[in-house]
């Protein structure tokens, strides 16, 4: 019986299905998904929100590129992914900005230490910060 298994199996299996996957095709969607994605993340009110692969595959539902092995067969959203994604950095420096705005809104005096609160900012990175936060308001208070 055991070595039947084998043979009765193939006779009832249903033929086997090779398809040729559109590479091409499968990048330009998922890059208009990106890209859709993308605007939608940076355009939204209120406090930022860090534009992560994470982040795009999850406001697109472009689950296919949680695989790196499909990324890396669509160069078009790889290059367009490397171009936007944001650093801690960056993403704390439009925190900042962001802050500074909505402190001058609600007519509040920005301070470094408001700032960095309001962003959300622990103030371990208060040193590194620092002076991007005082060009900010020094920007701030040369337009008014």
């Amino acid at each position: 019986l055991h070595d039947a298994l084998p043979i009765w199996y193939n006779l009832h299996s249903p033929p086997a299905r090779y398809v040729n996957f559109d590479w091409a095709e499968k990048d330009r969607q998922t890059l208009e998904q990106i890209r859709t994605a993308y605007e939608r993340l940076s355009g939204r009110d209120g406090k930022p929100r860090r534009i992560t692969k994470t982040a795009l595959i999850n406001e697109s539902a472009a689950h296919s590129l949680s695989r790196e092995d499909a990324l890396n067969k669509m160069p078009e959203t790889s290059s367009f992914l490397n171009a936007v994604l944001e650093s801690q950095e960056s993403w704390r420096k439009r925190k900042i900005i962001w802050a500074v705005h909505e402190l001058v809104e609600n007519e509040q005096r920005p301070t470094p230490n408001r700032v960095m609160l309001k962003a959300g900012i622990s103030m371990k990175y208060l040193a590194e910060l620092m002076p991007f936060i005082m060009e900010q308001l020094s920007k701030l208070w040369s337009e008014r």
